[in-house]
């Protein structure tokens, strides 16, 4: 009979996609630098500055409060159309692991 556990390996990109998906293991804790994986539809909202077409830029994810909703945590997104002006709002979903920006038109 082998006393010995076996020992299974991951490669370093793999172990990091797992322990991100899991939050800490083994007491470990995650490094403050890495940014949750998106995940699933979000309500959002764009900065003054508004989001270029064609491209990537910050916005805000928006939390739901007692009042209504409010602008929370800073993302990136990507826009694959035409620009969205400053200070509108999005549906964020996420596509392959990116937050995909769409204006909310009236």
């Amino acid at each position: 009979m082998n006393a010995r556990p076996e020992i299974v390996g991951f490669s370093p990109s793999d172990a990091d996609l797992l322990l991100a998906m899991i939050g800490a293991a083994g007491g470990q804790e995650l490094s403050v630098q890495r940014r949750p994986r998106p995940l699933g539809i979000k309500w959002g909202f764009t900065k003054s500055g508004g989001l270029g077409a064609n491209t990537s830029g910050a916005v805000f994810l928006q939390e739901p409060t007692a009042a209504g909703w409010a602008n929370h945590t800073e993302v990136i997104a990507w826009n694959r159309g035409s620009a969205i002006a400053g200070n509108k709002l999005l549906i964020l979903i996420s596509i392959d692991s990116r937050w995909c920006a769409f204006e909310v038109c009236p």
